[in-house]
């Protein structure tokens, strides 16, 4: 058997093996960051187009190495600020004559912005003027006119494209309740039929305080003499009475609860719970002790029985019943996984028989026995509780809120209503708030997500176990749908179906019949179930009501420019290829992040994220392999400029690669709080098959509109279970791993790197140039060697510089310049530029959430990155020399 198996395992790898030699998939070799050749040759290829119309040499090489001379530019991240101080950069760049040499132009989030703006007036420019619309900062251009005037991208200018975004948040949360809908309804419908007899009889019980002391005062004492110490208890008429009163179902069983010391009721000694028919309930011999004083409070609950419970069986009432229910199913649940924990070291001893334990087996026990074990229990406390749970929840609904319903349902709303109030601690509220106050807000946040859906789940099942308490309009829907389907056709499928439900879930619960009404919500909650499932799965696209297209949009709208036109404006670009790029620009590399929370190979590190790559060229990343742009543009025909841009630029997503945190993930894709992006796997129709025949190009022609993201999706993204082995793949800000985009020129090797850092930094702690350097040591073998004391702010705010010099030490005796610019002020700015640092004590590192610049603003941004540069450049005067 052993041979047969290593036979097939030969089979299939070198079937692998032979299909990856035709596939489209560029691969890495395992375990390496160099980049592939076939990635590489066609970005040299292109690069080499660009020198040869820009009169330069072009390289002479096959592989990354500092001696093929490669530049490369690299702008930050950080919206709005950056793309705007990074405009100042390159128009420095050019008016000095150093733009012409830029090989590779390497963008970040808002560095992305002035990136996508630079690769779309390369794609549409027909002569040199037409680039300096933007590149030239005297006189400015209408590409430069045009940043200004979006500098507020993110509002529109018309009334109701303004109301885009509110309803693009309602809509996006209503889709994602709506997906979640079936879930809750299969736990709910799961809850009624296993527990919900129990749970109806105990939510139905009358709960009343009897007092009556030895001198007969009380008015539930039966007509007749007694003795001094024996009284009779009319408990029938009296409770029938309060029932007519107060509109309650008429009884059919009363309980007497733990009779207090001195006190007997009925005429059997230490009974503590009396239970009797109503009927027999008209004469209740009560006794005292001789030494008994004061009044006896006794305890008693009514209750009406369930359509088809046998009288005879009844023992204790309903609310004891359904609190040893719940406690009899934990008991169970936990003996079970205690059993299971005790028998794995047989089962361990079978599996290891004759050979010697490994690690890996141990670990197995050590990560999935004894952790599954607390989980386990913890999830079996957790479901046992659901019953008692909606008990005391429909209890609460007993007190009325005016104008707003039961206390039951005005608590869902206020957990709903909370979780949308504590998104604001995730964003720039919360980074404004006190240390403390802000932790507590996230934990808040992060409990009110779970805690919302699962109020909407004892909402749901209250309202089906006890319909008496669900809106009118409801009840009748339920009705009018229950009237439907027992009509016609329906009912005869209907009914050889839920006989075949019936009898497979025979050993659950004996009971079908439930009371009409509750039947009839049964019956509508299932219905709307399987069509609301049905219909999300196979029609919605979770890419669609994300954030991300009304992000996209806005950014395209202000960044994606074409020709100028005969008025002085531009027309809009928006819907630009990256393999339409023009080979006459900087190579653009669209810097984003590959959120793998969920991997097991690609998250070794603890990074939750791995670096992903979007070019004219190739789409991809060393974890995944890379794939042709093209391919992927056919294969997800959505994929463009401006959505790679925007996907680089997707700074709120619920994972964030090593921002990510665990506790908000559920919460914050509950509120659609998702600028992240679904991509297609490159591997995904990448095998010679689908391009080679007929039927391969076929399949892949016919399956290629179903590759969307689904529900499904979603629900990983809402977990926090992404990886890379799926069919898409969960892409966020580029900033979510490396916000200085110089990590893949140094896997590039240029031999000059300029790095312009407009990231927020109020503090100036460099953490994107630290972050870069530490990677690039660790996964790249590369070391960076620069000083950047005289950059640290003084105790006016001030800088000796704007930015250093540094060595780049690629190992094998190659070196490389790393050219630092640094947002940040020295005292000999211009004078708006200072006046607005007067404004605002926070330029120029305000928050990135401020996304809505105006002129003045504008201005300052621009012209402190065109300050910056130049110094900068002008003190890198023998390291530009040698380009």
């Amino acid at each position: 058997m052993k041979r047969i198996l290593a036979g097939v395992g030969t089979f299939l790898r070198g079937w692998l093996e032979r299909a990856a030699a035709g596939s489209r998939l560029a691969t890495p070799q395992k375990d390496s960051e160099e980049l592939p050749a076939a990635v590489f040759d066609r970005e040299l290829a292109v690069i080499a187009e660009r020198r040869q119309a820009a009169g330069l040499p072009g390289p002479k090489g096959v592989r990354p190495s500092a001696s093929l001379g490669l530049v490369g530019l690299c702008l930050s991240g950080g919206g709005i600020r950056s793309a705007t101080f990074n405009l100042g950069v390159v128009q420095t760049l050019h008016k000095r004559g150093l733009w012409r040499f830029v090989d590779y132009l390497s963008t970040v989030s808002g560095g992305g912005y002035l990136g996508g703006a630079l690769s779309s007036l390369y794609a549409h420019a027909t002569t040199e003027d037409a680039l300096n619309t933007l590149l030239d900062d005297l006189p400015e251009g209408a590409a430069s006119r045009h940043l200004r005037d979006h500098s507020n991208y993110l509002l529109p200018r018309q009334f109701l494209a303004g109301l885009r975004l509110p309803g693009l948040f309602l809509r996006g949360l209503l889709v994602n309740l709506l997906i979640l809908l079936p879930l809750i309804a299969a736990a709910s419908l799961a809850t009624l039929w296993i527990a919900g007899e129990a749970t109806r009889e105990a939510s139905m019980t009358t709960e009343l305080t009897v007092r009556v002391d030895p001198e007969g005062h009380s008015r539930w004492l039966a007509a007749g003499e007694g003795d001094r110490y024996r009284r009779y208890l009319n408990l029938r008429d009296s409770v029938r009475d309060y029932a007519i009163n107060d509109e309650l179902p008429i009884p059919d069983d009363v309980a007497i609860l733990k009779p207090p010391r001195g006190v007997m009721v009925g005429d059997q000694p230490g009974r503590q719970v009396v239970v009797m028919p109503l009927p027999e309930a008209g004469r209740v011999p009560v006794t005292f002790i001789p030494a008994f004083e004061g009044e006896a409070t006794l305890f008693i609950r009514a209750w009406q029985q369930a359509p088809n419970a046998d009288p005879a069986a009844v023992t204790v009432d309903p609310v004891t019943r359904l609190h040893e229910l719940s406690i009899g199913w934990l008991g169970s649940a936990v003996a079970l996984v205690l059993l299971v924990l005790a028998l794995y070291p047989v089962a361990q001893w079978f599996a290891e028989r004759g050979r010697a334990p490994t690690w890996q087996s141990r670990d197995l026990f050590t990560r999935w026995v004894t952790g599954g074990v607390l989980l386990s229990i913890a999830a079996a406390a957790f479901v046992s509780a659901q019953p008692l749970a909606i008990y005391y929840f429909d209890l609460l609904g007993e007190v009325s809120v005016p104008g707003v319903g039961d206390l039951s349902e005005t608590l869902t709303l206020i957990g709903s209503v909370a979780t949308g109030l504590g998104a604001l601690f995730s964003g720039s509220l919360g980074q404004r708030a006190p240390r403390l106050l802000r932790r507590l807000g996230m934990a808040t946040f992060a409990a009110l997500g779970p805690l919302t859906v699962w109020l909407l789940y004892l909402t749901l099942t209250r309202w089906i176990i006890i319909p008496e308490t669900a809106p009118r309009w409801l009840l009748d829907l339920a009705a009018a749908t229950a009237r439907t389907l027992s009509d016609g056709h329906f009912a005869a499928e209907l009914a050889v179906i839920a006989e075949a439900i019936h009898r497979g879930l025979d050993f659950l619960y004996d009971q079908w019949l439930w009371p009409e009404p509750t039947r009839s919500m049964a019956v509508a909650t299932l219905v709307c179930a399987v069509f609301v499932g049905l219909t999300t799965r196979l029609f919605y696209d979770v890419n669609a009501t994300s954030f991300h297209r009304f992000y996209r949009d806005r950014l395209s709208r202000a960044y994606l420019m074409g020709r100028a036109q005969r008025d002085g404006t531009i027309s809009h670009a928006d819907d630009l290829k990256l393999s339409a790029l023009s080979p006459h620009a900087p190579y653009h590399l669209i810097n984003t992040t590959l959120n793998l929370q969920g991997s097991r190979r690609g998250n070794l590190r603890g990074r939750n994220a791995a670096f992903f790559l979007m070019s004219r060229e190739y789409v991809g990343s060393q974890l995944t392999g890379y794939r042709s742009t093209r391919d992927m543009e056919a294969l997800h025909p959505a994929l463009d400029l401006g959505t790679a841009m925007a996907i680089s630029g997707a700074a709120a997503a619920p994972n964030m690669g090593r921002a990510t945190k665990k506790g908000l993930t559920f919460a914050l894709t509950l509120l659609n709080v998702r600028l992240g992006y679904w991509l297609p796997h490159p591997r995904l129709f990448a095998a010679p098959f689908y391009h080679q025949t007929m039927l391969g190009r076929l399949m892949q022609r016919l399956a290629a509109p179903l590759v969307r993201a689904t529900p499904w999706h979603l629900m990983k993204e809402m977990l926090g279970q992404l990886d890379e082995r799926g069919r898409l793949l969960n892409l966020s800000d580029g900033g979510h791993l490396e916000n200085l985009g110089l990590y893949e020129l140094l896997r590039r090797r240029c031999r000059l790197i300029i790095a312009s850092d407009a990231e927020a930094d109020p503090g100036m702690a460099f953490q994107g140039l630290a972050d870069a350097i530490r990677l690039a040591r660790i996964d790249l073998g590369v070391t960076i060697d620069i000083d950047i004391d005289a950059i640290r702010a003084n105790t006016h705010g001030l800088s000796d510089k704007h930015g250093a010099v540094g060595r780049i030490d690629y190992g094998n005796g190659e070196t490389g310049c790393l050219i630092y610019i640094k947002s940040s002020l020295t005292g000999d700015e211009n004078v708006y530029v200072e006046k607005y640092k007067a404004l605002d004590i926070t330029f120029p590192h305000q928050t990135t959430a401020d996304q809505f610049f105006d002129e003045e603003q504008f201005e300052a941004y621009r012209a402190l990155g065109a300050h910056a540069a130049d110094c900068v450049l002008a003190e890198a005067k023998e390291v530009l020399a040698g380009i």
